[in-house]
């Protein structure tokens, strides 16, 4: 006759080891279900994300999720994006930049504006070829001036995955 070789394999089946169900656990989940269905009732949540979702199909933001991130924060009056995808807030805050370069109030920033505006701000942090090459990147026209729309195209692209924090710090940091 054969041997019979037992599979050395062959291992118990645990049952309910991951996620044991017992009362009080039970009890738990229920309770905080309770609470979130509570505290989503009383901030109105489903009818907030409903009238968000109907501003980001209506207004087509270029960046949506930047576009959600301001609704909640600020509202969505200033959540609002131009073509640049900036929210009104912040195009407002880099527009106070902006009037802060343009010493002579004519609504554009040449190269000297921009060299006496960081050298009163305690502009170190570039050498004068590197603000000449910034600059000559904001002057798409190259009419060797940057208007506001130049300026606003230029920073859109270097704040678009800045979180509200870091926004903030920049420009904090440039007006100083």
């Amino acid at each position: 006759g054969g041997t019979r070789i037992r599979s050395t394999f062959a291992m118990p089946v645990q049952h309910d080891t991951i996620a044991p169900h017992n009362s009080h656990h039970i009890a738990a989940s229920a309770e905080i279900k309770e609470s979130d269905a509570e505290y989503l009732a009383k901030h109105n949540i489903r009818a907030l994300m409903a009238d968000m979702v109907q501003e980001i199909v209506v207004a087509k933001p270029v960046s949506p999720v930047q576009f959600m991130i301001d609704y909640l924060a600020v509202g969505s009056s200033l959540c609002q994006q131009d073509k640049y995808g900036l929210s009104m807030m912040r195009r407002a805050r880099l527009m106070k930049i902006f009037k802060a370069w343009d010493k002579n109030q004519d609504k554009t920033v040449d190269l000297k504006e921009l060299r006496a505006f960081t050298r009163k701000h305690g502009g170190n942090a570039v050498t004068q070829d590197e603000l000449k090459d910034i600059f000559m990147d904001m002057d798409e026209s190259g009419d060797s001036k940057v208007d506001e729309d130049e300026f606003l195209k230029f920073f859109s692209l270097s704040v678009k995955r800045m979180d509200d924090d870091e926004f903030e710090q920049m420009i904090q940091d440039m007006l100083q």
